[in-house]
């Protein structure tokens, strides 16, 4: 009897309560473990870290966009006469970013857009202005190669330079479903290799944390009076003078929903046909722009209304042809003005 007392003895110290020491134990223990798992957690973070940062810094890290599209075309001259077609085209963009360090970085955009069949390329398809943006035969082309440098506390300047085209920006991207680029469509839209020079709102102190203003200067060069290598006379001048673009686009106000932005340009020595129908340098050129755009309208009013995009654009543009040439079919400064108004939404249902 007395054995059998023992055994109930311990087994009911099994399921006794456990003591303050016990419980603190325990804490102590779960604490411990608690740290170490801690310290594993942030020890592979780190070590994710810098294999993806040795993996940018080693490799350049592509992206695939590929459209095929039909279009239905049907032309009515002047004289009358009418022209029907359909179009069939690929375009495909391989995108190649590379992250060489914190504050550098490059993209690489390699582009083939053939039309199907093609067999009959207009004088210009493949200019280096419009050569990316036409429809042509299957040769891959660069479309963007250029890097930017960020640079000052925070990172609020960014200076870029190379074939940074200004094709795509806004709210001409819409159309095709595209990421912007710079600066804005209405004024600028061919592919010009350049500089950029970004003040970001970092770096306006409160002006920029309050209102969102930053600003971008810009440089592109469209056409250089430069001769091949292989000319009689090496990089000489020719008879052509160089195309340059110049500007800057000026957003004074952005809280990331509305914003307001100012663009101004411009160009010298702008290339064309004269009289005998040859190239010639023909004048420069002024454009300034302002646009007011919503990425989205009203605060969470619908989901419809939340996922629009809209837009209204005023342009206007000046000529300024040189002593007896003409631009626009006159010898005369001529000035014009044109307003874009638009939305991107989804399809009503």
């Amino acid at each position: 009897m007395k054995k059998l007392l023992v055994s109930a003895a311990a087994v009911a110290s099994l399921f006794a309560a456990p003591t303050i020491d016990d419980l603190q134990k325990q804490i102590k223990d779960l604490q411990t473990q608690l740290k170490e798992l801690k310290a594993n957690q942030e020890a592979t973070a780190s070590d994710l870290q810098k294999v993806k940062r040795a993996h940018y810094e080693d490799h350049i890290n592509f992206h695939y966009d590929l459209r095929s599209s039909v279009d239905f075309l049907h032309y009515k001259t002047k004289s009358g006469k009418t022209y029907d077609n359909n179009i069939l085209s690929n375009r495909v963009i391989l995108t190649g970013l590379a992250k060489v360090s914190d504050d550098l970085k490059a993209t690489l955009k390699l582009e083939a857009y053939n039309m199907f069949g093609m067999n009959n390329p207009a004088m210009f398809d493949n200019t280096n202005w419009t050569a990316n943006e036409t429809p042509d035969d299957t040769g891959i082309r660069v479309k963007e190669a250029f890097f930017n440098y960020f640079f000052g506390d925070n990172s609020q300047y960014m200076f870029s330079a190379g074939r940074r085209p200004s094709v795509g920006g806004y709210p001409a991207n819409l159309r095709e479903g595209d990421a912007p680029t710079s600066p804005v469509a209405h004024l600028v839209n061919l592919e010009f290799d350049g500089f950029s020079l970004w003040f970001k709102s970092d770096a306006f102190g409160s002006l920029g944390e309050d209102y969102g203003t930053n600003i971008k200067f810009c440089f592109g060069r469209g056409f250089s009076s430069s001769t091949g290598k292989f000319s009689q006379v090496p990089y000489a001048q020719s008879d052509l003078p160089t195309s340059d673009m110049g500007g800057f686009l000026l957003i004074p106000y952005n809280d990331d929903q509305y914003s307001v932005w100012w663009e101004n340009i411009w160009a010298w020595n702008v290339q064309g046909y004269d009289a005998t129908g040859a190239i010639d340098d023909l004048g420069s050129y002024f454009g300034s722009n302002i646009i007011f755009k919503a990425d989205g309208i009203g605060d969470s009013i619908s989901d419809f209304l939340d996922d629009t995009k809209a837009f209204i654009s005023f342009a206007y543009t000046k000529t300024s042809p040189d002593s007896g040439k003409q631009m626009l079919g006159s010898t005369d400064s001529k000035s014009g003005t044109s307003i874009w108004i638009g939305a991107d939404m989804d399809g009503f249902s």
